[in-house]
Formats: C-alpha cells, sequence, structure tokens
C-alpha cells in the first residue's frame, strides 16, 4: 500500500468511535432513511464501526437471514458494521446458528411491544422470568453477548392504566420511571448470573441501576452496562417542552439524575456510551406526536453522539481517555470485533479526528441523517469541537463537510480473536 503524509497539525487523533448499538434499518420494506444515509451520519460523527441491531423488516430471527443482511448491507454501508441477531421466546432454538453465521450478539427486550409493533419487537420478548431464563439459557450456551432492554412490562402496564388520560408528556414520563428499569435491569441480571450468560445492559437511564449492576458484576455477574448521549445531555425538560419529538425509552430522565449519570460515567462504572441511533420518517413521528404510545421513541443521533460527549470534557466532566474508552477500546472489547478500536500495530486504520478548539453550532454542521428536523431540541447544542476527518481503514471517508467514499466501501465485521494493543 502506498504511503502518504497527511498533515494534522492542531488537531486531535482518536480511534475511530465503535458505536455499540445503532438502528439503521436499510431493508427495503423498512420505512425511513437508508443504511447508505444512515451510515453517512455515522462516520461524519466519527463512528467507523457500527454494530446494528435486529429490529428491520424481516426482522433478524435467523442465521440465514442474519447471512442475508450481512451480504445486502456490503452493498450499500459506507462504513464498517456488525450485526446482531434478535432472540426471544419463539426462536430459542436459532441462538446457535445466529452465532454461527456471525452476530456480534443477540437483542432481547423485557416488556411487551407497544401496539402496531407486535410483529416485530414483539417477536424478540422475554417477559416473565421463566421466558428470561430460557432467553438466557440460550444467549450462554451460544456463547453470546446478550444485549437487554431492561423495562418491566407489569410496571409499565400497571403506570400506563393509572395515569390514563393525562397530557402525553406527563403520561411518558411517568408511566416509564427509572424504577421499571432498575426492577427489570435487577430481575435479568440475577437470572443471567445463575446461568453464565455474558449481559450487556443498553441505554441505561439512571444511576441507581448502574449501582445495582455494578454491584452484580462485583459478585461475579458477567455484565456491561450502556447508555446514550441524550441521557447524559438532556434532561426531561425536554420531553415537557418539545413532547413526543424527545421521546425515547425509558425517558429523559431529571437533571439531577443526569449528573448522576455522568458522574457513573466519570467513575467508569458505565462501560460504553453508544447513540441508539433511529431514524423515523418525519411524518410518522409528526402523525403520532399526540400519542404517547404509538409515538415513534429514538432519535438520529449518530453524527452527534462524539461531539456531545467531547462537550462533557471541555466542560470538566470527562477526560478525553475516557470518551475514548467509553466509545471505542471497550465496545471493541466486549464484542470481540478484530482490529478495532485502538490505535495501535496489528489495528484497522480507523481514525476520528477532530478540532476541539472549533466550537460549531448544530445548524452549521454537514448534517447527513434524513431525521434531523426530528429532534428540533438538537438545534441548541453548540458543540465546542468538530469532526474534521474520518478513517476507516486507511481511507478518508469523510473530511469534514463531504462523503469521500461510495456505499459498499464498508465491510461487514464478524467476531474474532483481538489483535493490537486495545
Amino acid at each position: 500500500m502506498a504511503r502518504s503524509n497527511v498533515d494534522l497539525d492542531g488537531l486531535t487523533l482518536l480511534p475511530g468511535v465503535v458505536d455499540a448499538h445503532v438502528h439503521l434499518r436499510g431493508s427495503p420494506r423498512d420505512a425511513g432513511e437508508s443504511f447508505a444515509i444512515g451510515s453517512a451520519a455515522a462516520v461524519a460523527g466519527g463512528v467507523t464501526t457500527v454494530l446494528e441491531m435486529p429490529v428491520t423488516d424481516p426482522m433478524v430471527l435467523t442465521g440465514s437471514l442474519l447471512h442475508e443482511r450481512g451480504n445486502r448491507l456490503s452493498t450499500q454501508s459506507i462504513g464498517d458494521f456488525a450485526l446482531y441477531g434478535g432472540l426471544g421466546i419463539g426462536n430459542l432454538h436459532e441462538a446457535a446458528d445466529l452465532k454461527g453465521a456471525g452476530a456480534v450478539g443477540v437483542k432481547t427486550f423485557l416488556h411487551r411491544a407497544a401496539p402496531g409493533r407486535e410483529g416485530t419487537l414483539g417477536t424478540i420478548t422475554a417477559v416473565t422470568a421463566d421466558q428470561m431464563l430460557r432467553v438466557l439459557e440460550a444467549s450462554a450456551s451460544a456463547g453470546l453477548v446478550h444485549a437487554i432492554h431492561a423495562e418491566d412490562d407489569d410496571l409499565i402496564n400497571f403506570l400506563q392504566a393509572r395515569h390514563g388520560e393525562s397530557d402525553p408528556a406527563s403520561f411518558h414520563l411517568d408511566s416509564r420511571p427509572a424504577l421499571a428499569e432498575q426492577v427489570s435491569a435487577v430481575r435479568a441480571a440475577i437470572i443471567g448470573m445463575a446461568v453464565d450468560a455474558k449481559m450487556h445492559f443498553v441505554h441505561v437511564s439512571s444511576a441507581l441501576t448502574v449501582d445495582l449492576l455494578s454491584f452484580l458484576a462485583e459478585r461475579g455477574a458477567d455484565l456491561s452496562v450502556e447508555t446514550a448521549p441524550h441521557y447524559v445531555r438532556f434532561t426531561s425538560d425536554q420531553v415537557t417542552d418539545f413532547g413526543m419529538r424527545a421521546r425515547c425509552n425509558p425517558p429523559l430522565r431529571s437533571s439531577q439524575a443526569r449528573a448522576e449519570l455522568v458522574r457513573r460515567l466519570e467513575n467508569g462504572a458505565i462501560d460504553i456510551v453508544a447513540s441508539d441511533h433511529c431514524s423515523y420518517p418525519v411524518d410518522d413521528v409528526s402523525r403520532l406526536a399526540a400519542d404517547p404510545v404509538r409515538a415513534p421513541a429514538g432519535f438520529p443521533g449518530i453524527q452527534y453522539m462524539l461531539p456531545s460527549l467531547l462537550n462533557l470534557v471541555s466542560e470538566g466532566s470527562l477526560t478525553l481517555n475516557q470518551v475514548v474508552r467509553a466509545t471505542s477500546f471497550a465496545p471493541a472489547q466486549r464484542f470481540s470485533l478484530p482490529q478495532k478500536g485502538d490505535v495501535a500495530v496489528g489495528m484497522d486504520a480507523d481514525f476520528v479526528v477532530v478540532d476541539l478548539d472549533e466550537p460549531t453550532p448544530f445548524a452549521d454542521l454537514p448534517h447527513q441523517s434524513a431525521a434531523v428536523e426530528n429532534v428540533p431540541f438538537f438545534a441548541t447544542e453548540v458543540y465546542s469541537s468538530r469532526v474534521a476527518q474520518t478513517w476507516v481503514r486507511g481511507t478518508c471517508v469523510f473530511d469534514g463537510s463531504s462523503i469521500r467514499v461510495e456505499p459498499g466501501y464498508g465491510r461487514w465485521i464478524k467476531p474474532g480473536p483481538r489483535g493490537g494493543g486495545a
């Protein structure tokens, strides 16, 4: 390979971000942006590898479906990607085949799907304790990392019924309290600990949930904890002000809860930060804005995750090393991604180059996502830094203003032995 010199004077080079939780979808039957557009948003935010969730149409419930999806997305992706399979009570026998096909892990929801989504999310649920035991046994037997969305189904249903006809913002916040996350996460973690499951708790929103999971990890549970950038940047005030356009599950929490979660990230109790990027059709978000049950939940945040976290660095809440560990080293290690997550001999040349001294208003970014207008509250952000370049396997794929490669440059990455120095 030919060598060339690149002048990065005044800039900072970091390992490429490994986003452990995205919903780019990309099936011909999926609504919303294409996988090519979503992966363009990823590299524009310094994300060089995405771990794609199985929530698509069709759902990724078998090894053959995962294989087909990987091959199809290899023609669409700008950056590199890995794939989760979905595991629920109805496809326990597929765990080994998903592993054999190259799944980076499996995903399960611990609450029932919202009305209208039974045919997708409803296929990968485990609501009762016996169901949790069976799905965790299956993933443990296959040797798969098990990504868990922890919110207690009984509590959600009871609180939704009790709150009845309250306004959408109050209904959303009050019917999915931190208690629902805490109860669900602890129950699943204890069950998983009993069967030696490898658990990964996604988008944790409560510091007490983190503390309870840390307690169990100290006693032998094989688990990792993930939060999302919106939980450490925004608060429930956004839900009050913007309604269902600020809806995510679990909901945004109070200012005090946000501060406590940042402290858990600072002290290392939170292992990973991942975007949980969701890009819904703008018309769907507008049409369902008054419905706190059916309104789409989640934000198109992949391009803004690293800048959001670098704001916490500039504010003194985190160090640059802590951001790198939570967004590069830790996800690559937890999910056994070869040659990812570090700048070292033997690793892929995946880099993000940032200018830490160029404040950039949200409106001035070269937005790639098709759904940026879904999140009007992002518009108030002024980022303390700017992504100047993104490199994937030695090629500059984003130059600070535009995408430099065609869809199909990205590769499907499967778990394997780690290389380099991470």
